[in-house]
């Protein structure tokens, strides 16, 4: 690969300057992610491991840095073109203003198949450009082992799939919305947990415009109106269970993170949520989303299905009984 002044510097100016700006609904249409899935035999118990993710990440940045230039390796912009996958891929590209940066435009999550471990790698918009890199470099992180705390986890890949998403669909009519969180989901301002269905959407609205960067799309929302709108919904809370994971810090000791299990059940008008609800699903929500936190599945019920509900502000502090106690 050749070095060119500036090349790397492209992505950070492609993710300010997308050529085309989108509503939500738009977005959603335009939503386009590949999601592929390394099967590793005998590993299924690691599915439940909160910090294997990002062990996994880790070891796929390692594998990568062998093909990576040197100002990637030294957090520098890649001057080759096409600028290396480590730069693409791990590269901190600066942000839109107000404290939001450019969010990783990928996602690492597990499941269990039976005994088996499916690790899924999604991509997003044209970071799959550097796909074959990216595959390549977590196919060889898994064969040569990870990390976990105590051990080392040899993950042989016995199969490879990948499937291509173009375009995601919003249901024409829905009565209820029900989120379910299949990993804890952490909603931040600073390091204040916040507890209410606003903070979710506005933390939804955060990533989902970050990565319609990475789509080409500038978001065209009245971000304000959502976040009102979000908060006149009612809210069943079904479950709501404190979970914590430990992530190891670069520079050293480790950190407990909080976070939350939760079944929601939503109703009312949820048309100016419900992009921001069905893209989320590829992407998830709050903290360390890139990690498979706040991963949730989404269903609808019909119109006219209704029920008692409560309120939702109550079940989203830790200091509430609630969450002390550990029960629903």
């Amino acid at each position: 690969m050749d070095a060119v002044p500036g090349a790397g510097r492209g992505i950070a100016r492609r993710l300010l300057s997308p050529p085309q700006e989108l509503t939500l609904e738009e977005l959603a249409e335009a939503w386009a992610h590949t999601v592929t899935v390394w099967r590793c035999s005998g590993k299924g118990h690691l599915a439940d491991d909160l910090s294997a993710p990002n062990k996994i990440r880790g070891a796929w940045g390692r594998a990568m840095m062998r093909s990576a230039s040197a100002e990637a390796l030294d957090g520098k912009p890649c001057p080759w073109e096409p600028p290396c996958a480590l730069h693409v891929l791990m590269g901190d590209h600066g942000g839109a203003g107000r404290g939001l940066h450019f969010p990783k435009p990928f996602v690492i999550q597990l499941e269990s198949d039976g005994p088996n471990l499916l690790v899924c790698l999604t991509l997003f918009g044209f970071a799959n450009d550097w796909r074959a890199a990216a595959v390549e470099a977590m196919t060889a992180a898994l064969r040569e082992g990870v990390k976990i705390p105590g051990r080392m986890e040899t993950l042989e890949p016995v199969g490879i799939a990948m499937e291509a998403h173009a375009g995601l669909c919003l249901p024409p009519e829905t009565g209820a919305a029900h989120l379910m969180f299949r990993t804890p989901v952490q909603l931040r301002s600073g390091t204040a947990l916040h507890g209410s269905l606003a903070a979710l959407v506005s933390s939804l609205g955060n990533r989902v415009s970050g990565l319609g960067r990475w789509q080409g799309v500038l978001v065209s929302a009245d971000w304000r109106g959502i976040k009102q709108a979000a908060a006149g919904l009612d809210i069943e809370v079904r479950a709501a269970q404190p979970a914590v994971w430990r992530r190891k810090a670069r520079r050293g000791g480790d950190h407990a993170l909080p976070g939350l299990l939760l079944s929601l059940r939503i109703s009312g008008d949820l048309t100016p949520v419900l992009p921001l609800l069905v893209i989320g699903q590829t992407c998830h929500a709050g903290s360390h989303a890139a990690l498979g936190m706040g991963r949730y599945d989404l269903s609808f019920e019909a119109p006219e299905i209704s029920s008692t509900l409560w309120n939702f502000d109550n079940y989203l502090n830790f200091d509430n009984e609630v969450y002390r106690s550990g029960q629903n």
